[in-house]
């Protein structure tokens, strides 16, 4: 049996810039119990009829029209995080984010992105915990780690 390639959580990075030259890119402590990365087409449709029988249904091609990415996570809540992500959401601007998937020979993302979500939550007798959402703003980079 072959076990599939798989990749750690570890080895799954959001990063973000801090704007200087040359920018360096770190994560947040607070991404430490789950990371998400999705990409997603927007799209239109038409649909075409048959020509030599217009009682059989349409085809509908899909043309995408917009790629967006949106980037989430949630952990225990890094204490300052709070106030650098509070920061971000209230200032409506976009900061460049790296998520790399894979370590070297894997994958990263490259875009500027904005905070569109940031909650924090807590309970008794528990730690404090955190949740946010990216979207990107602008075009995503896809290269290859090396």
């Amino acid at each position: 049996m072959t076990t599939v390639a798989h990749v750690e959580f570890n080895g799954f990075e959001i990063l973000i810039g801090n704007g200087a030259t040359p920018e360096v890119f770190e994560p947040k402590c607070t991404l430490n119990s789950s990371r998400g990365f999705t990409i997603t087409g927007e799209t239109t449709s038409r649909n075409l009829p048959d020509c030599e029988d217009d009682l059989l249904p349409s085809k509908t091609l899909q043309f995408v029209t917009a790629i967006s990415g949106e980037i989430s996570g949630a952990g225990v809540l890094e204490k300052g995080d709070d106030k650098f992500f509070a920061d971000w959401a209230n200032a409506g601007t976009a900061k460049n984010v790296r998520v790399r998937v894979g370590g070297t020979g894997g994958t990263q993302y490259a875009m500027a992105a904005k905070l569109t979500s940031f909650s924090v939550t807590a309970e008794s007798k528990d730690v404090v915990n955190a949740e946010l959402s990216l979207v990107s703003h602008g075009s995503i980079t896809i290269t290859t780690i090396s």
